[in-house]
């Protein structure tokens, strides 16, 4: 993607991403699938243009997925 900002996950982030998808998947498979595709499309979404959410605790922004109550800050 032209004009994408480079991103990086933290360890413990990435963590809590697989243990839902863990969790989702010992429920369906369809459901862990549709969480791990909206996680990463949400990163592309956000490095395209990451001033767009609104701002959260300390200067952080949060951006909620659409599908899953889960956000990323």
């Amino acid at each position: 993607m032209v004009g994408r900002k480079p991103y990086r996950v933290d360890d413990q982030a990435w963590a809590e991403v697989e243990a839902a998808f863990h969790w989702y998947g010992e429920r369906s498979d369809d459901a862990s699938s549709a969480f791990l595709l909206e996680v990463i499309e949400s990163f592309e979404t956000i490095a395209a243009a990451p001033k767009r959410w609104p701002e959260s605790l300390y200067g952080t922004r949060r951006y909620l997925l659409h599908h899953f109550p889960f956000s990323i800050v």
